[in-house]
């Protein structure tokens, strides 16, 4: 309740999941205890409301902008232009490699294994994510992903970098968008599968 509290619900939640996966191994090992979570329904610590508004052109605009004016590094910049071309989710996008991007073709193959409904993707990649991808690819050194981490490059970008940058992009006042509006790019609501 203490984490409710303070205004984390998603973070209760979790707390509340932790909880009942240690009492359920602790039963399973033998312990005769009862189990403290099963009485605690997630919707009586919070519901939450489904997301399905997608950007407006306007407030796509807006947000290229104001993209250019956060202090954030080059990469990630690309990044965010990148979601906005592709519709891809930020998984599907940082731990990508540059094995499953072909220039020729233009064409970024995803595994089932990165998507979230476990079917292979194709990326048809327009002129200006292909010219982004070229630029990645001098940023990326010798690693192997699109997104190497700072220190490692044999390990793909934080996943918590780039939303905590995307929440940095926000509209204000005099930008024709209520103040305070967090700017999240919906991913497509159409996915073109391939076979194998």
């Amino acid at each position: 309740m203490k984490v409710k509290k303070r205004g984390a619900p998603a973070t209760a939640i979790h707390v509340r999941d932790i909880v009942k996966q240690v009492y359920a191994h602790a039963i399973m090992h033998g312990e005769k205890v009862a189990n403290p979570a099963d009485e605690v329904m997630p919707s009586s610590i919070a519901t939450f409301a489904p997301k399905d508004r997608a950007l407006s052109p306007s407030e796509i605009r807006l947000m290229v902008h104001e993209m250019d004016t956060i202090p954030t590094s080059p990469t990630i910049r690309l990044g965010l232009r990148m979601i906005l071309l592709t519709l891809v989710r930020k998984a599907e996008l940082l731990k990508a490699t540059w094995d499953e991007v072909d220039f020729e073709t233009g064409v970024w193959s995803i595994p089932k294994e990165r998507m979230k409904r476990r079917f292979p993707h194709n990326v048809y990649l327009s002129r200006q994510a292909l010219d982004i991808l070229v630029a990645l690819k001098t940023c990326a050194g010798g690693s192997k992903y699109l997104f190497p981490a700072r220190y490692d490059g044999d390990q793909c970008m934080s996943m918590g970098t780039e939303p905590s940058d995307l929440e940095d992009i926000r509209a204000g006042p005099g930008k024709g968008i209520a103040a305070g509006t967090v700017y999240r790019p919906r991913p497509a609501p159409y996915r073109f599968h391939t076979t194998q």
